[in-house]
């Protein structure tokens, strides 16, 4: 429930970049397409990046996200409760009948949850901005820790 209705506030309020298709690959893909079937037909080179994240979740900003969410103009309980959730993160580890001290999790999303995706998705919303202008771009969640990002731009040399 809770993430339905911060995905609800965030696309209502057009929060995420035309860039970020979350799950999406296919959009991406026909970008791509689209590009390649361009610069084919006009006899260019066409240049893309991607790259990958490990352990994108484990070391996603919680305080950077909770500001952008502020930001956005997320008021009320429901920052609040994100907080908390982020806050109180705390493992264990047991081998056979020992169990470790309680660890904190100061930074990273909790994993096994819902929110995950969905709070990393506004962590890494921003990246696109940092592009210069003109330069087309997909940004994109592939597969648990990965992320994808695509910038691809139409050239007559390489």
């Amino acid at each position: 429930m809770v993430s339905v209705r911060l995905a609800w506030f965030l696309g209502k309020n057009g929060f995420f970049s035309p860039s970020q298709t979350g799950f999406r690959t296919s959009d991406n893909l026909l970008r791509l397409e689209s590009a390649i079937c361009e610069v084919f037909a006009s006899k260019q080179h066409l240049v893309t990046v991607f790259f990958g994240l490990e352990k994108a979740y484990d070391t996603t900003w919680q305080h950077g996200s909770m500001n952008m969410l502020h930001s956005s103009g997320l008021r009320g309980h429901l920052p609040v409760l994100l907080q908390d959730f982020l806050s109180n993160g705390r493992f264990q580890v047991q081998v056979g009948t020992s169990l470790s001290t309680p660890r904190f999790q100061e930074e990273g999303v909790p994993q096994c949850n819902v929110l995950i995706v969905l709070l990393f998705a506004v962590a890494i919303n921003g990246i696109i901005d940092s592009l210069p202008e003109g330069l087309l771009s997909s940004l994109y969640v592939r597969g648990g820790e990965r992320l994808a990002f695509g910038p691809y731009k139409a050239r007559n040399t390489i």
